[in-house]
């Protein structure tokens, strides 16, 4: 669909390259001009800025680093909640009650082990009561 200049009265093309003559018309800085345009294509080549949207290059970064900053302490919180986990687990003075943790928490997280053997799913409780107790009786580095 054409647009109508209602000044003019002619049609406006829907399309318009604006070539270097044209920033030079204008007095634009070139060496700037070609400096963000760099810095935008840049962006968008690594995902920071999406093609067509409409933000600065230094409020894109700022956003790609915030989404960055959230995203790691997602990561923090969810390794914390492991970590208490397994600390509760080992404080655990029973055996059987450690095993009832990890045969809980193995039922809830992973649905495969509802087709395993009763066998197969003791050893695999065992498994990891195993390797809580390696990293709770290892030596702290430093």
């Amino acid at each position: 669909m054409r647009r109508l200049d209602p000044y003019t009265k002619t049609y406006l093309p829907r399309h318009v390259t604006l070539t270097e003559q044209f920033f030079k018309l204008l007095q634009v800085n070139l060496d700037l001009l070609f400096k963000e345009r760099e810095e935008r294509l840049r962006a968008m080549a690594e995902g920071i800025l999406a093609p067509g949207e409409v933000m600065s290059v230094k409020a894109a970064r700022q956003r790609f680093f915030d989404e960055k900053v959230a995203q790691a302490l997602k990561v923090r919180r969810e390794r914390a909640i492991e970590q208490k986990r397994l600390s509760r687990i080992a404080r655990s003075t029973q055996l059987d009650d450690r095993q009832f943790q990890i045969a809980a928490w193995l039922i809830n997280t992973r649905p495969e082990v509802s087709g395993m053997t009763p066998d197969d799913f003791e050893l695999l409780v065992y498994h990891y009561l195993r390797q809580i107790k390696l990293n709770f009786d290892a030596e702290p580095p430093g």
